[in-house]
């Protein structure tokens, strides 16, 4: 009986003439996993690459239980086949495999050579997202290092915005840590001091093991902003003081699960923009979800992060107020949001997805349980109801046992599985003409 379910997804793929049947089709797909459809999903992409669902493709081939999807989107690379757009997506994903090619290596490459020009980056929608995802797999191919100027050449120029320099940074500190680390004391009053940039070193530094790191943090605590000096005074008590041996001072990395939350925040944004009813971008550029590429079992570093992560998800266009639902009729929809929230924008955009016919459900895609638990952390009164609250999503044991990385990194999966139900109900809007 599967097999006909699977046989008939096959031909309904072959046969959907509009995105939306096409989105309905790939959602079954990719939520059975199996691999049987790789080759018709790949059939399709060469016949809808240039479309708006073309990335939708790919995505649906990194959900499905298949080994060799390196090989299969390196097979794309090589012939040609893939939109220049979706190009870092593919190298990003074949890189989570440890796929790695001369092909790959040569489009990263280049992709890196002209990042700097912003023509090129414009004309390849190489913004902060895609330049992770080409950063991610040079880093990972052991390659970044020929790319150490290139990287410096980023953070600095006037041409790139505060996501793509966090961008940037986050992976120049990556490698050489005690090399960059001097570079940037030696360049601190002429290039750092008072800029967006000085933020993220602060932010940056506080995962850092190097001696040297320890004179870098004096520098910024003695001469910078005062968001810069909060950072490390409230934060920064490990800086340069690692005992490496010890598992709590182990450095996580969550670039992966990162990268695939700015992806899927960048597809709705672009369905959000183009379609009827929206002509917006749901979410808007932020680079606080940069700094959750890495913890560490510090509790602090941990209630930090969680407090950045609640200021993401809760950022929103504030075009979303023109729902135009009364108070009343808001309530109504709302349930048991209170009253000192109702004004936000994370319910304010509930209630615009449902003044434009977008199904949510009571949860809003899990929004709700996200926001509740983050909230709750970051107040961390830790009374029955912040306890309560934290079982709804069966982490308040690993509260009690401190385990901050852990938790952590499942608020982050948490949050991509939120925007992948919301992303399966865009699917179905309609373009504007």
């Amino acid at each position: 009986m599967q097999s006909e379910e699977d046989s008939k997804l096959i031909s309904d793929l072959y046969n959907a003439k509009h995105e939306p049947q096409i989105y309905d089709v790939l959602e079954y797909m990719d939520e059975s996993g199996n691999g049987i459809f790789v080759y018709p999903i790949l059939d399709g992409y060469k016949k809808h690459r240039y479309s708006s669902v073309g990335y939708y493709f790919i995505w649906s081939l990194s959900r499905l239980d298949y080994q060799n999807l390196g090989r299969r989107l390196n097979e794309l690379l090589e012939s040609y086949e893939i939109q220049k757009e979706h190009i870092p997506m593919a190298l990003f994903l074949m890189a989570e495999r440890n796929y790695f090619s001369d092909i790959g290596d040569r489009m990263a490459a280049m992709y890196l050579d002209y990042c700097a020009d912003l023509e090129f980056r414009q004309d390849f929608n190489l913004n902060g997202i895609g330049l992770g995802c080409v950063l991610d797999y040079l880093f990972k191919q052991d390659m970044l290092i020929q790319y150490e100027n290139k990287l410096r050449e980023l953070i600095f120029s006037k041409d790139t915005d505060n996501v793509e320099k966090a961008v940037s940074l986050n992976y120049l500190l990556d490698f050489k840590q005690e090399e960059q680390i001097d570079f940037f004391i030696e360049n601190y009053f002429t290039k750092v001091q008072h800029t967006g940039l000085e933020k993220s070193i602060a932010k940056k530094l506080l995962f850092c093991k190097t001696e040297n790191a320890k004179k870098l943090k004096k520098l910024i605590l003695e001469n910078g902003n005062a968001e810069s000096v909060e950072i490390l005074e409230n934060l920064g008590k490990k800086i340069g003081s690692f005992r490496s041996d010890t598992p709590e001072n182990t450095i996580y990395s969550n670039s992966d699960v990162m990268i695939k939350i700015c992806i899927l925040r960048a597809q709705m944004n672009n369905k959000t923009l183009v379609s009827e009813g929206f002509g917006f971008k749901i979410f808007p550029g932020n680079e606080l979800i940069i700094y959750q590429s890495q913890s560490i079992d510090d509790r602090e570093i941990f209630f930090d992060l969680c407090k950045e992560l609640l200021e993401v998800i809760r950022a929103v266009d504030p075009v979303v107020r023109s729902h135009g639902f009364s108070k009343k009729e808001a309530r109504e929809i709302w349930v048991n949001v209170g009253e000192q929230k109702e004004e936000m924008l994370l319910p304010q955009l509930l209630l615009f997805l449902s003044s434009r016919k977008v199904g949510v459900d009571y949860n809003f895609y899990g929004f709700r349980q996200l926001d509740m638990a983050l909230e709750a952390v970051v107040e961390h009164t830790e009374d029955e109801e912040f306890f309560k609250t934290l079982r709804r999503l069966g982490v308040e044991q690993m509260y009690r046992e401190k385990k901050w990385h852990s938790i952590h990194s499942f608020f982050l999966n948490y949050y991509l599985q939120v925007l992948e139900n919301m992303n399966k109900e865009l699917n179905h809007l309609v373009k504007r003409d």
